[in-house]
Protein backbone atom coordinates (compact mmCIF):
# COMPACT_ATOMS: atom_id res chain seq x y z
CA UNK A 1 0.00 0.00 0.00
CA UNK A 2 1.24 3.63 -0.96
CA UNK A 3 1.91 5.88 2.12
CA UNK A 4 -0.73 8.67 2.01
CA UNK A 5 2.30 11.15 2.28
CA UNK A 6 3.57 9.78 -0.89
CA UNK A 7 0.05 9.55 -2.61
CA UNK A 8 -0.13 13.49 -1.83
CA UNK A 9 3.38 14.31 -3.27
CA UNK A 10 2.75 12.65 -6.38
CA UNK A 11 -0.66 14.09 -6.66
CA UNK A 12 -0.38 17.61 -5.57
CA UNK A 13 3.30 18.53 -6.69
CA UNK A 14 4.75 15.94 -9.39
CA UNK A 15 1.55 15.61 -11.17
CA UNK A 16 1.16 19.95 -10.77
CA UNK A 17 5.45 20.27 -12.44
CA UNK A 18 4.15 17.91 -14.91
CA UNK A 19 1.14 20.10 -16.10
CA UNK A 20 2.69 23.13 -15.70
CA UNK A 21 5.80 21.31 -18.33
CA UNK A 22 3.41 20.23 -20.68
CA UNK A 23 1.56 23.99 -20.91
CA UNK A 24 4.86 25.36 -21.17
CA UNK A 25 5.46 23.90 -24.47
CA UNK A 26 7.25 20.73 -23.14
CA UNK A 27 6.89 17.32 -24.52
CA UNK A 28 7.48 13.73 -22.59
CA UNK A 29 8.43 11.20 -25.09
CA UNK A 30 7.70 7.54 -24.87
CA UNK A 31 10.22 6.02 -26.23
CA UNK A 32 9.34 2.35 -27.61
CA UNK A 33 11.28 -0.15 -30.07
CA UNK A 34 8.97 1.33 -32.74
CA UNK A 35 9.67 4.98 -31.71
CA UNK A 36 13.35 4.37 -31.93
CA UNK A 37 13.31 2.68 -35.19
CA UNK A 38 10.89 5.53 -36.65
CA UNK A 39 13.48 7.84 -35.85
CA UNK A 40 16.32 5.91 -37.12
CA UNK A 41 15.14 5.67 -40.52
CA UNK A 42 14.42 8.91 -40.62
CA UNK A 43 17.62 9.97 -39.59
CA UNK A 44 19.45 7.66 -42.04
CA UNK A 45 17.64 8.74 -44.99
CA UNK A 46 17.59 12.59 -44.49
CA UNK A 47 14.17 12.51 -44.42
CA UNK A 48 11.70 15.25 -42.60
CA UNK A 49 8.26 14.46 -41.23
CA UNK A 50 7.09 16.76 -43.70
CA UNK A 51 8.51 15.08 -46.69
CA UNK A 52 7.34 11.72 -45.20
CA UNK A 53 3.81 12.85 -44.44
CA UNK A 54 3.71 13.49 -47.93
CA UNK A 55 4.84 10.92 -49.21
CA UNK A 56 2.94 8.51 -47.41
CA UNK A 57 -0.24 10.67 -47.10
CA UNK A 58 -0.36 11.68 -43.44
CA UNK A 59 0.23 14.73 -41.48
CA UNK A 60 3.46 15.80 -40.22
CA UNK A 61 1.75 16.70 -36.33
CA UNK A 62 0.32 13.00 -36.96
CA UNK A 63 3.72 11.36 -37.37
CA UNK A 64 5.67 14.00 -35.04
CA UNK A 65 3.23 12.57 -32.42
CA UNK A 66 3.77 8.79 -34.11
CA UNK A 67 7.29 9.22 -33.36
CA UNK A 68 7.16 10.47 -29.48
CA UNK A 69 5.05 7.67 -28.88
CA UNK A 70 1.92 9.61 -28.36
CA UNK A 71 0.34 7.19 -31.28
CA UNK A 72 -0.05 3.90 -32.24
CA UNK A 73 1.21 2.89 -35.29
CA UNK A 74 -1.87 0.29 -37.45
CA UNK A 75 -1.13 -1.71 -40.01
CA UNK A 76 -1.74 0.56 -43.13
CA UNK A 77 1.31 2.95 -42.09
CA UNK A 78 3.67 0.36 -40.89
CA UNK A 79 3.08 -1.42 -44.68
CA UNK A 80 3.08 2.60 -45.45
CA UNK A 81 7.03 2.90 -43.71
CA UNK A 82 8.22 -0.29 -45.43
CA UNK A 83 7.17 0.69 -48.50
CA UNK A 84 8.76 4.31 -48.41
CA UNK A 85 12.05 3.11 -47.06
CA UNK A 86 11.99 -0.22 -49.52
CA UNK A 87 12.86 -2.63 -46.32
CA UNK A 88 13.84 -5.87 -47.28
CA UNK A 89 12.66 -8.64 -45.86
CA UNK A 90 14.99 -8.45 -42.57
CA UNK A 91 14.03 -4.71 -41.99
CA UNK A 92 10.43 -5.62 -42.99
CA UNK A 93 10.85 -8.29 -39.63
CA UNK A 94 12.41 -5.99 -37.70
CA UNK A 95 9.62 -2.79 -38.40
CA UNK A 96 6.87 -5.95 -37.28
CA UNK A 97 8.68 -7.30 -33.99
CA UNK A 98 9.37 -3.16 -33.03
CA UNK A 99 5.62 -2.73 -33.19
CA UNK A 100 4.27 -5.87 -31.65
CA UNK A 101 6.48 -5.17 -28.78
CA UNK A 102 5.56 -1.63 -28.27
CA UNK A 103 2.40 -2.35 -28.42
CA UNK A 104 2.43 -5.61 -26.42
CA UNK A 105 0.60 -7.36 -29.13
CA UNK A 106 1.19 -10.19 -32.37
CA UNK A 107 3.24 -8.92 -35.40
CA UNK A 108 0.76 -7.51 -38.25
CA UNK A 109 2.07 -10.48 -40.52
CA UNK A 110 1.67 -12.75 -38.32
CA UNK A 111 -2.00 -11.91 -37.46
CA UNK A 112 -2.66 -11.75 -41.04
CA UNK A 113 -1.15 -15.55 -41.36
CA UNK A 114 -3.21 -16.55 -38.83
CA UNK A 115 -6.58 -14.55 -39.93
CA UNK A 116 -5.83 -16.26 -43.39
CA UNK A 117 -4.95 -20.42 -41.86
CA UNK A 118 -7.84 -21.58 -39.57
CA UNK A 119 -5.35 -24.65 -39.04
CA UNK A 120 -2.72 -22.62 -38.04
CA UNK A 121 -4.41 -20.85 -35.75
CA UNK A 122 -5.41 -24.24 -34.35
CA UNK A 123 -2.39 -25.26 -34.33
CA UNK A 124 -0.85 -21.75 -32.27
CA UNK A 125 -3.98 -22.36 -29.46
CA UNK A 126 -2.88 -25.99 -28.94
CA UNK A 127 0.44 -24.94 -28.27
CA UNK A 128 -0.23 -22.35 -26.49
CA UNK A 129 -2.98 -24.54 -24.18
CA UNK A 130 -0.09 -26.69 -24.00
CA UNK A 131 2.31 -24.41 -22.75
CA UNK A 132 0.33 -22.89 -19.99
CA UNK A 133 -0.80 -26.31 -18.76
CA UNK A 134 2.85 -27.00 -18.45
CA UNK A 135 3.48 -23.51 -16.28
CA UNK A 136 0.59 -24.52 -13.85
CA UNK A 137 1.68 -28.56 -13.43
CA UNK A 138 5.34 -26.60 -12.03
Amino acid sequence: MIPKLLLYLINNIFLKYVKIYLLKGGILLKTTEFTILFKTLRANNNVTLRALGDAIGLSAPYLHDLENGNRTPNEKLVESLITFYNLDENGKRTMYDAVAKSTNSLPFDVIRFLKNDPEGLSQVIEIMNQSNSRKEGR
